[in-house]
């Protein structure tokens, strides 16, 4: 394997623009008659802060949390008005279920998304750029030379911490996955049971709000088809997985587990083939995410409203929907 950058990203450029210098004006000028008197007495006399100075930032302003004294000292103006959720209004079982469980679901998605284009795509990018530093450093050796300890022990270390890693983020989305699907697996027993007592004409042609198109059944398709995305996506995140590790397993070292697989060693090309394809499909997911929770939000408004704690879907009698 050739040598090759860890980094993907080019070196940076020197700017061309001209440091700016000082004024070479270095003519003293004479002090005025009775001047230094008046300069003694003002140094003298402690100044008082301008209003107009900087005050040290608290730890809070530096959040981005304005605290009631900092908010007295910047502005004489009164706070500007949050506007504070309100209970939802008052409305069938099924209406309240409906929009908590779409809530949700909404929810468990901008932890999805944080976790594959974040978390697990840093991971994942790790593998390749400490997989290739290390071939660099052992490519540099001589023939026949065997590398030391000091240089493969540590990264072999942090190689093993990110797969370790990676797999975790893996799991943590199967167990996003899993409450997705129970969540939606609550809605199609709400929607048999609804079925069988009211008839499929009132569950697929009936729509759950009076300002709303959407029928029972066409919510639950909505989910699904969520589902079903979500499942291809994660068939995708673990098919890129096993090729970095894969790449990362490829060292020619009798400590490394790669001896004791039955998988050719993937090239850095592929490697990095694979890393392109986790960040495409990540793209492409979130994309839907986007669309679905706007349309969900759209047919069921729950921005505006503060909806139950999040064990509050199990509370609900399907029977008595």
């Amino acid at each position: 394997m050739s040598k090759r950058l860890a980094s993907f990203g080019g070196p940076s450029v020197p700017s061309s623009a001209p440091v700016s210098g000082q004024s070479n004006d270095t003519t003293p000028t004479k002090p005025k008659p009775g001047a230094k008197n008046k300069n003694k007495k003002r140094d003298a006399t402690p100044s008082s802060p301008s209003p107009n100075s900087r005050e040290p930032k608290s730890p809070l302003s530096k959040a981005g949390i304005s605290s009631p004294s900092l908010s007295a000292r910047s502005s004489t103006h009164a706070p500007p008005s949050f506007k504070t959720p309100k209970a939802p209004p008052s409305e069938p079982p099924l209406q309240l279920y409906l929009r908590t469980i779409l809530k949700r679901i909404a929810d468990d998605l901008v932890f999805w998304n944080d976790l594959a284009s974040r978390k697990a795509f840093t991971c994942a990018k790790a593998l390749v750029d400490k997989t290739t530093e290390l071939d660099n450093a052992l490519s540099v050796l001589p023939e026949g030379v065997q590398p030391r300890s000091r240089i493969l022990g540590p990264r072999l270390r942090e190689l093993d911490s990110k797969r370790e890693e990676l797999r975790g983020c893996l799991v943590d989305l199967d167990v996003l996955f899993t409450k997705i699907a129970e969540r939606a697996e609550g809605l199609e027993t709400a929607l048999a049971k609804l079925t069988e007592r009211d008839g499929q004409e009132s569950t697929e042609q009936k729509p759950v709000w009076t300002d709303s198109s959407w029928s029972l059944s066409r919510y639950v398709s909505h989910v699904l088809e969520l589902l079903r995305q979500l499942n291809r996506t994660r068939s995708a995140y673990n098919a890129a997985s096993a090729q970095l590790v894969s790449y990362s397993l490829s060292l020619p070292d009798p400590d490394t587990s790669y001896l004791k697989t039955k998988t050719s060693p993937l090239t850095f090309s592929q490697a990095r083939t694979a890393l392109a394809s986790w960040s495409s499909e990540t793209s492409r997911t979130t994309e839907y995410m986007d669309e679905w929770k706007d349309m969900s939000s759209t047919e069921a408004p729950w921005d505006e409203y503060e909806l139950e704690n999040e064990g509050s879907e199990d509370d609900f009698d399907v029977e008595g929907l």
